[in-house]
């Protein structure tokens, strides 16, 4: 018959499972701390804790702006981080929060920054400690308070004392020893005063700086215009001038209004009214038959709706918006440039924009859009028309960073491209003959933006 394992082996088999569990570290979210320049606190709060602890990124326990604590019990974490770096005094602090279960603070801090910004060492291992209080690192519960400590040793001394044999034994008595005294029980170790509730967070300013309800971007706008033809002028008629700009520059300025952030959940709450207007400034075109300079005039004005819809740490934007856009060259005469159309277009842009963070300072934004002209003027129907009809339609491309400047403040810098199409119906009794044309924009843009 085989031999049954010993039961030692059989209890260490048993309890492996639990071994295991025990040497996981706990699981903890450091979500970041706001006005916070370059992040140098949050790196110095994970550089303590993502150790001891097993950092789970923000987005795994997050939906939108707010924990998901159904997501914080399927990862298994413990405990949410989050703080503000707050002015008072003419100093700087870090106010910092624990949730664990709510939304409810289970402790905060509020810790003196130092003149560089940081957390002062002995701040960071009075943190760590007060942490492990109430997420005990490896299965070990908080250190003892220090008078415990204290007690410890000197009764580990005098149990020392009383164990260690005698120098020489006495002879044994002539009558029966006494019983022994009866055992001393331990009095239980005094329960620690109960802590003072921490007081609220700045729960009504939180929101509305993660929220924004307005959003200002101004700057300076720099573009190139190529306009050329496809197809044959034949003889008899006024062949087509094209327009080549390198520059075209002016201010640009972009308003983003949320007029639902504060008051609402969800789809709402990211719901934004758009207004975009860009001009040129000092616009010049060159008459290429004639060689002579006129005066011209560029704007683009678009305004609409988008949908802010976070995803991570970044977010999704889908617009649609009313855009106008006019190109118009002043002759000296007064009359029109033979050949040379303006342009006056009006459309409804469709777009979806995203922003991915890349660290705490800087962001990658990227859009591209699609817009059908419902007006074409003057190559389509114009006054007087080039052309008795056809369609237009353009495709844009947009992609850049985002740099946090401090506050409310970023940078953005921004390439950009813009391709209009033309299909154009020819008219054999026309002045003009052609088949189709190509309107490009390409340049950039460089905006300070400001949420508040």
């Amino acid at each position: 018959m085989p031999k049954s394992p010993p039961r030692p082996a059989l209890l260490a088999l048993l309890l492996l499972p639990a071994v295991a569990a025990a040497q996981t570290p706990p699981r903890i979210t450091i979500t970041g701390v706001q006005h916070d320049p370059g992040g140098v606190v949050v790196k110095q709060l994970r550089g303590a804790l993502c150790g001891p602890y097993e950092c789970v990124p923000r987005g795994a326990v997050y939906t939108g702006s707010q924990p998901d604590f159904d997501k914080v019990r399927q990862q298994r974490v413990r405990g949410i981080l989050y703080g503000a770096v707050t002015q008072g005094g003419g100093k700087a602090s870090l106010w910092l929060a624990l949730l664990t279960g709510s939304t409810e603070p289970r402790r905060t801090w509020r810790l003196a920054l130092g003149k560089d910004g940081r957390l002062p060492a002995p701040s960071v291992e009075a943190l760590a400690r007060d942490l492990a209080r109430d997420i005990p690192v490896g299965g070990r519960p908080a250190p003892p308070p220090p008078a415990a400590r204290a007690a410890a040793p000197a009764a580990a001394a005098t149990g020392a004392a009383a164990a260690a044999p005698p120098a020489a034994a006495p002879p044994p008595p002539a009558v029966p020893p006494a019983p022994p005294p009866p055992p001393v029980v331990a009095a239980p170790p005094p329960r620690p005063a109960p802590s003072q509730p921490a007081p609220p967070p700045p729960a009504p300013a939180e929101p509305a700086r993660a929220r924004p309800i307005v959003a200002i971007e101004a700057g300076v706008d720099l573009e190139g215009r190529d306009l050329s033809f496809s197809g044959t002028s034949p003889a008899g008629t006024v062949p087509l001038t094209g327009f080549h700009a390198n520059a075209m520059a002016g201010p640009r300025l972009r308003l983003e209004l949320f007029p639902a952030a504060r008051a609402a959940e969800g789809f709402l709450a990211g719901m934004e009214l758009i207004a975009d207007y860009r001009t040129s400034v000092g616009l010049k075109v060159k008459d290429l038959a004639t060689g002579v300079s006129h005066p011209a005039r560029f704007s683009r004005l678009e305004a609409g709706l988008g949908w802010r819809i976070p995803v991570g740490d970044g977010a999704v934007t889908p617009e649609v918006t009313y855009e106008l856009l006019d190109v118009v060259t002043e002759a000296v005469s007064g009359a029109p440039i033979a050949g040379l159309p303006d342009a006056q277009l009006r459309g409804v842009r469709v777009a979806v924009g995203g922003e991915i963070p890349l660290g705490d300072r800087f962001g990658l934004l990227l859009s591209g859009g699609w817009i059908p002209w419902l007006q074409a003027q003057d190559l389509v129907k114009g006054s007087p028309p080039f052309f008795p009809g056809g369609s237009a339609w353009a495709l844009e491309v947009e992609g850049g960073v985002s740099i946090v400047l401090g506050g409310p403040f970023s940078l953005r810098l921004l390439g950009q491209y813009s391709r209009t199409s033309y299909t154009l119906h020819p008219d054999p009794t026309g002045t003009y003959q052609a088949t189709g044309a190509t309107d490009a924009y390409f340049g950039g843009r460089a905006m300070v933006r400001v949420e508040l």
